[in-house]
């Protein structure tokens, strides 16, 4: 009870400072007060109803009191947890693609952003040494045997640096927005999108045969 009391003040008060230093977009920033303010109260009643509810011995009020807080944070949580989303979300980087080239190749670089083969409808092949980028234990302790696998979308590391310089077919190159070495090389391209996470640079367009 006084945990909940103490976390519901702080959340009331919540000082402009504790944020400052945690990496946020605007709109997370601008819908955390709100929801913790929201969620400062439900607690300070949670805590008065369990206080009051172990002076009558009720139990109903008892469990009325924990229940709410649990029943609030879907309710109280949903502007910041559809800012959350929009900043995890490949949308917008999935729009650019597509309005740049819908048929163009999408490949990449030391980079997978979860979503994007979901909006794009299709697998997107990666260049990768590890693996670790699709953020799974299981593709990457076993990158080598499905790497061999026909038509996986597990590419050698450097295999995009000849899909830039060759360009075989129309691609379209993600790369984390954090990779300045990538982002340098592909810098010749359009850049199509940075949502903060992640850039696409292209189309790379074939070189006509002499």
């Amino acid at each position: 009870m006084a945990l909940a009391t103490g976390l519901g003040l702080l959340l009331v008060a919540l000082p402009p400072g504790l944020l400052a230093t945690v990496p946020l977009t605007a709109a997370e920033r601008s819908a955390i007060p709100a929801t913790a303010l929201a969620l400062g109260i439900v607690l300070l009643v949670s805590a008065a109803c369990v206080a009051v509810a172990a002076l009558r011995r009720s139990t109903g009020l008892a469990a009325a009191g924990y229940a709410m807080v649990v029943m609030a944070i879907p309710v109280a949580s949903v502007p910041l947890m559809a800012a959350v989303g929009d900043d995890r979300s490949a949308a917008t980087l999935s729009a650019a693609i597509q309005a740049a080239g819908g048929g163009a190749q999408v490949l990449g670089v030391a980079a997978y952003p979860p979503s994007l083969p979901f909006y794009l409808r299709r697998t997107i092949p990666v260049a990768t040494a590890g693996a670790g980028e699709l953020t799974s234990n299981y593709i990457a302790r076993h990158h080598e045997q499905l790497r061999a696998r026909p038509d996986s979308p597990l590419r050698p590391a450097d295999s995009w640096l000849e899909a830039l310089n060759n360009c075989p077919v129309p691609t379209i190159f993600v790369a984390r927005a954090g990779n300045r070495t990538v982002r340098a090389a592909l810098a010749a391209l359009p850049l199509l999108a940075d949502d903060g996470h992640h850039a696409a640079y292209g189309p790379c367009r074939p070189r006509p045969r002499r």
